[in-house]
């Protein structure tokens, strides 16, 4: 059975680049479309503010290897 997982990431507050107003709320809405809609089993959600997955950090980049790895399509939003 395919599985299907897909990151989206709104990120407003950035060190050295000028902040963003929408990011986060689009990364939101699409989460909650590819939930709803889409039928994904999985949408992990990064924002200036996101919980923690399964008492681990959501830093990015130290998940990006092991959600591409257990998934067959992925569907990458960058909201910059």
């Amino acid at each position: 059975m395919v599985k299907n997982w897909a990151i989206a990431i709104g990120i407003n507050q950035y060190d050295f680049l000028q902040p963003l107003r929408f990011a986060q709320r689009d990364a939101e809405l699409m989460q909650k479309f590819l939930q709803g809609e889409a039928g994904f089993e999985q949408i992990f959600f990064f924002s200036d503010n996101s919980p923690d997955i399964n008492g681990k950090s959501t830093q990015f980049l130290s998940l990006c290897g092991s959600i591409i790895e257990a998934s067959k399509h992925l569907i990458l939003l960058l909201n910059l």
